[in-house]
């Protein structure tokens, strides 16, 4: 059982169980999670690639918004970790995605 899991059963939301574990395991899918089921997946993966792009692609959110968000919370680095973890993996794999990415 995963700590979110145990989390939700000890906090009696057990019906969060699965839509928290996609949250989880779907941050970087390429493709839109489109289950509507489970609504808040597709909400979390497009606010991740937000982040990710510095506010490039902002799924019709205000720059403004954007960019108070990177204010209040700088990344310290965090994407030149990104970059240089990505430029070591495509270095060694070009032909492969890194396998943190999902269809």
């Amino acid at each position: 059982m995963s700590h979110a899991a145990e989390y939700l059963a000890n906090t009696g939301q057990q019906a969060w169980s699965e839509e928290i574990a996609l949250m989880i395991d779907m941050p970087h899918k390429v493709r839109a999670y489109t289950d509507r089921q489970y609504p808040l997946v597709e909400l979390f993966r497009e606010s991740d690639l937000v982040d990710l792009s510095w506010g490039v692609v902002r799924y019709g959110i205000p720059r403004s918004y954007v960019t108070a968000v990177q204010k209040q919370f700088p990344n310290h680095g965090f994407h030149r970790f990104l970059m240089h973890s990505a430029a070591a993996w495509w270095v060694k794999h070009p032909l492969n995605p890194a396998p943190f990415l999902r269809w």
